[in-house]
């Protein structure tokens, strides 16, 4: 049975959702505000999620979570806004408005940190972790990494190596 998040300040709203989705099957899970939503998803992401337009903060963070649940497979935009119960435009805006940054900005730089850490922490080769972190290629991921810490890959992992003394 599939989980289905009804995160909205209006009892109605919320009892009304819960009863026509129950009769669909799906699992409903109520969330009065953004606190109880965000509890909710800590412990497990619905697989959709309605969220009232004043808990804009839950919406990113749903949409964050799922994006860093698997970074080499990351849903297209309109994908993940409907994953989270909106549409494009409205989840490109809260990003740019709560994170200053958008949804693609994001993407990336969570990519090239793990990319970061995994070079850092594991024995990886950089083709791994470029195909881990959702790079199409080894050269767009060294390009980019390049571009966003202003070293290489190879050069990081080195002066990670120096650092540590091994």
């Amino acid at each position: 049975m599939q989980r289905f998040m009804i995160a909205d300040s209006s009892d109605v709203v919320r009892k009304v959702g819960k009863r026509i989705l129950s009769e669909l099957d799906f699992m409903v899970i109520e969330a009065s505000n953004v606190v109880e939503a965000l509890s909710s998803c800590q412990v497990e992401l619905p697989e959709y999620l309605i969220v009232d337009s004043g808990m804009d903060r839950a919406l990113m963070q749903a949409a964050e979570r799922l994006i860093l649940a698997d970074l080499s497979r990351v849903l297209p935009l309109r994908d993940l806004a409907a994953r989270v119960g909106t549409h494009e435009k409205r989840l490109s805006r809260v990003f740019k408005e709560l994170a200053n940054r958008t949804v693609f900005e994001f993407v990336r730089e969570a990519r090239l940190h793990e990319a970061q850490r995994l070079l850092l922490e594991s024995a990886m080769r950089i083709e791994e972790i470029a195909a881990a972190v959702g790079f199409s290629s080894a050269a767009n991921f060294a390009t980019a990494f390049r571009e966003y810490f202003d070293c290489t890959p190879s050069a990081c992992r080195q002066a990670g190596v120096e650092r540590s003394g091994t």
